[in-house]
């Protein structure tokens, strides 16, 4: 008999849904709407993934991940019990908060 793989609920923040509006709204303005769409179904394939695999993106900090979802856009996200809650995204180069 199979044993069916955990999968976890995964939650975004008003916080990370804002950030996410704002880099695509910027990518678009910069005259690359295709790439604001990628960005956004590479982040609900990400989302997807974490609800399997929540381990697979690099910890940096106690309970607390980081996910490449495209460069240079990080998602920052937590582990607790069976939730993923998405906290945050970021451009690699801002200073991590």
């Amino acid at each position: 008999m199979t044993t069916k793989p955990q999968t976890y609920t995964v939650t975004v923040s008003a916080l990370a849904l804002h950030q996410l509006k704002e880099a695509c709204a910027y990518i678009h303005a910069q005259g690359a709407p295709l790439a604001a769409q990628r960005m956004a179904a590479r982040f609900d394939a990400a989302i997807e993934t974490l609800e399997r695999h929540p381990e697979r993106g690099r910890r940096v900090a106690h309970g607390v991940h980081e996910l490449l979802i495209v460069q240079p856009y990080l998602i920052r996200y937590r582990i607790r019990a069976n939730v993923v809650e998405v906290v945050r995204i970021r451009h690699a180069a801002q200073r991590p908060t």
